[in-house]
């Protein structure tokens, strides 16, 4: 009875402690959002700023110079997926994360060509059977290069003119750099210090961009991500490892009521091969991952700054995800300044 009553008080706890912290996050934004000067711009204004940079994080917008992105992340892990598809619930473990990621992107020589990059501070918390741990530090930083291909005229689909069919086309590299904590390095029993996966990696890709309309923008993206060998201790003796080759590919579609405002969504699919031990692939070890999120956006004293909330979640339910320890939601607002 005891210990049936100590399980409900622990579910009670973490349910109170996401709904505290989204709340929280909520009010933020809405509180910005409240502040915030209306103007009387044509929302084909907002269109040229949000074009390739709508809900993608430290990305310039198509009339922009370049920007500056705080954002800040809750991710509670509420359970995870098996070789063979089946959803687990974590039951009284507690995991939460809670990320803050500086970034930014500059175009660089011409307006088709941009760096970004990022880097994520990270809190996390791990109330796991018999043992409990807060820990913080810096996650794999992120590095990379844009090239935009083509370039929609952004008016919407005319069909008598060819050239309105055009997409924006974009071309990117991005380099993972391991800066955090990786898993072998942990000194932790919980895993609270664990922030990286301790690989180089890179992931090379295209978003095609479409204005069907001044107001509707639908888009799709394919990449690869490929991460290095490194060095590992185990039983004794070191052998080399590596996560097995990401293929992602996705949807989004965005729309812009107004200069102040726009929100999108997407649905994402990502497998990735067996990994790699000892230069032998690791049976079973292959993994999938469907996510799905929305954002929406809320332009304070435009062009110059805007506020986002934004939230994604992991597919939940069997089949949803296949070899993945951790999987759930997350809750961010960021904030942008962007400069002409």
């Amino acid at each position: 009875m005891m210990i049936a009553d100590r399980t409900i008080r622990r579910h009670r706890e973490r349910r109170d402690k996401i709904t505290a912290v989204a709340a929280t996050m909520f009010a933020l934004v809405v509180a910005a959002l409240a502040v915030s000067p209306w103007t009387t711009s044509q929302a084909h204004a907002q269109a040229c700023c949000t074009a390739t940079g709508g809900g993608e994080f430290g990305v310039v917008g198509t009339c922009h110079q370049a920007v500056l992105t705080a954002q800040s992340s809750f991710e509670p892990t509420v359970g995870s997926y098996d070789a063979e598809g089946e959803y687990r619930s974590f039951g009284d473990a507690g995991l939460y994360d809670l990320v803050t990621t500086l970034g930014g992107g500059t175009r660089f020589g011409t307006e088709r060509f941009q760096l970004y990059g990022s880097v994520p501070l990270r809190l996390q918390y791990r109330d796991l059977v018999g043992s409990a741990a807060t820990g913080w530090g810096i996650g794999d930083a992120a590095a990379g290069v844009r090239y935009m291909v083509a370039r929609d005229n952004m008016t919407g689909i005319d069909w008598g003119q060819p050239d309105s069919y055009v997409p924006f086309v974009d071309l990117y590299l991005t380099g993972h750099i391991p800066t955090g904590t990786a898993p072998d390095a942990s000194n932790d029993p919980a895993g609270a210090d664990i922030t990286g996966n301790g690989h180089w990696g890179v992931t090379g890709g295209m978003r095609a961009t479409k204005f069907l309309h001044i107001r509707h923008v639908v888009g799709a993206y394919a990449e690869l991500n490929q991460y290095l060998n490194r060095n590992i201790e185990q039983g004794g003796e070191t052998v080399s490892q590596r996560p097995g080759t990401e293929l992602g590919m996705g949807l989004t579609y965005m729309h812009i009521p107004s200069v102040q405002w726009s929100w999108g969504a997407y649905l994402g699919l990502h497998v990735a091969g067996d990994t790699y031990q000892a230069d032998a692939a690791i049976p079973d070890s292959a993994t999938r991952r469907l996510v799905g999120g929305a954002h929406i956006t809320r332009h304070v004293a435009y062009p110059f700054w805007e506020v986002t909330l934004s939230a994604t979640n992991d597919a939940w339910g069997d089949r949803g995800g296949k070899n993945l320890p951790f999987v759930g939601p997350s809750v961010a607002v960021s904030v942008q300044r962007n400069f002409l």
